[in-house]
Formats: C-alpha cells, structure tokens, sequence
C-alpha cells in the first residue's frame, strides 16, 4: 500500500470519529440525570413563573397557588429518549438556554421515538391530592387532559410532531450505526479503492440520515418554540432551545459531509500499490530495475 494513500485515509476516518461522537451526544441528551446530558436538549419548558388559575380550567380562583403546589417542578428538559425535570436552586432564576441553575431530580424512562406533548406532559405531572390545604375553591380535581386549559394551536402540532419525532429518531439511530460501520471498515480501504467506494456510499447514507434528523428537529422544535412563545406566554410558561443540541448536531452533519467527500476522493485517487517512492514499500536494489553492463573482458 501506498504511504500517502495511508495517510490520506486517516482524514475521512477522523471527521468519522467527530460525526459520531458528537451525533451521539446529541441523541443522548436528557436521557439521563447527568449534569452534561441535561443541558443538551430539543427543548426546555420553564414553569417556574407558571400562571397556575390560567393553566387548569376547574380552578376558578387565584389563592397564590405555585406550580410546586400542583405537583409541577419548575423545568423540564425534553430529548429524543424522554425529559429530565429539575427545580431551580434556591435564589435563581432559569437563564435563556443555560440548566446550570437547575437542581435536576429525575429523568424518565428512556423510551424510543419519544414523542413530546406539553398537554400530556402536564397532566401526567399534576398532583393535587395536597391542593385542599393551599385552597379549598376548586370545582373539581383534574382527572383529564381535557381540563387543561392550553391554546388549541398549541395542540395541533402533536399529530405532526408524532411523525417527525419518529423520523428524527430513526435517521439518527441509522447515521449513527452506518458512521460506526465506517470507522470499522477503514482498514480495509487502505489497501482497496473498490472498498473505499462502499465505505463512501456508506457514509453519503449516514450524512443523508443526519440532515435530515437534524433538519426536522431544527425546524419543528423552532415551530413548537415560536407557538408555545406566541399563545402559551400568558400562562407565565416560557420555552428555550439548547445550543449545545443544535450545535454539536449541525457540527456532526458537517463533518460528516467533509467525511463522505474525502472518502469518495480515497476511491479514485491514490494507488494501493507500492511505488518506488513509497516509504511503506521495500527498498529496492540499485541495479533492480535496470540492465547490468557486461564487462569487457582483455
């Protein structure tokens, strides 16, 4: 094998590697009570400020209740596996994008192709067993979603968020595998440029799968974001997106195009086989290649 066409590979072969360690974080993010996992998110609900009486329509009256009273904690932080929910720490205030002044104290189950929905999420955190002893003017206990009180354009987006939720999981669970089975298969594209070829396809796949997890997620939890801000702000209920979510996920598709467009250049250029200036090949005598002169013989 060529030296240079070794030393070539490793390029493709290291914005692999960055493709799949960042996509990876990516997919991971709130899928565990982790300091660094729970600042990665698709996005963040604030209720700390929540206007409860606004939120749920049996209650009819305003009696200082917060949203620790009905079983709500103050942040919720949601990924592709589930959400993480924490209280803010004594004194502070949640800052745009930045969970460090969240006390997080539980993670859900993770659960493939998570579909996140604001309304179930809130009714399935409600708890008002205590409610009694904060106010004694309630119509009746919120036993149903329908006795949330949320916007309809809010809960439009669920059938359409189901559909793209799957397909940003799935293309990221495929780009990760596919990346992964490129970095396995590296060393036998330094000695075939046939290989190479595969190995290109493989990682175009990866990058297509990418783009378009990523795409979907950028633009839907944009919208989602843009509606929660527009009709659900009264409420004193705020969403944020994670930077760290859209960029180590638009970093890992950007290398991963530099990735696929490296390898594809490995499966047309540099030859496999030894040269006479490869310092990966033998040496070769001085008189190897070329005739010997007779000696005239006196």
């Amino acid at each position: 094998m060529g030296c240079f066409r070794f030393c070539f590979v490793l390029f493709p072969t290291f914005f692999s590697v960055v493709a799949l360690v960042l996509s990876c974080f990516s997919c991971a993010g709130s899928a565990r009570n982790n300091s660094f996992l729970t600042n990665i998110f698709l996005i963040d609900l604030d209720f700390s400020e929540v206007e409860v009486p606004a939120l749920l329509a049996n209650l009819t009256t305003d009696s200082g209740i917060s949203d620790t009273d009905i079983g709500l904690s103050d942040v919720y932080t949601i990924g592709m596996w589930g959400y993480c929910k924490g209280d803010l720490k004594n004194g502070t205030t949640l800052q745009s994008y930045d969970t460090g002044n969240v006390n997080f104290t539980y993670c859900s189950t993770p659960k493939a192709m998570y579909v996140f929905n604001v309304t179930e999420l809130i009714s399935s955190e409600l708890n008002l067993t205590d409610i009694s002893s904060v106010t004694s003017e309630i119509d009746s206990v919120v036993t149903d979603v329908s006795d949330i009180d949320l916007p309809s354009n809010v809960e439009s987006y669920v059938k359409v968020a189901k559909i793209l939720s799957k397909l940003i999981f799935v293309c990221t669970i495929i780009g990760i595998v596919l990346t992964f089975l490129v970095m396995i298969l590296t060393i036998p594209t330094i000695c075939s440029r046939g290989f190479s070829c595969f190995v290109a396809l493989l990682s175009f796949i990866s990058f297509i799968s990418f783009i378009l997890a990523c795409g979907a997620s950028t633009g839907m939890y944009l919208y989602i974001k843009k509606e929660l801000d527009k009709y659900v702000s009264t409420y004193g209920i705020e969403a944020h997106l994670s930077p760290e979510y859209l960029g180590f996920y638009w970093a890992a598709c950007a290398s991963s195009l530099i990735a696929s467009v490296l390898w594809a250049f490995s499966s047309c250029c540099f030859s496999t086989e030894p040269t006479r200036f490869s310092c990966c090949s033998r040496p070769m005598r001085r008189y190897e290649d070329e005739e010997v002169p007779m000696i005239k013989r006196y």
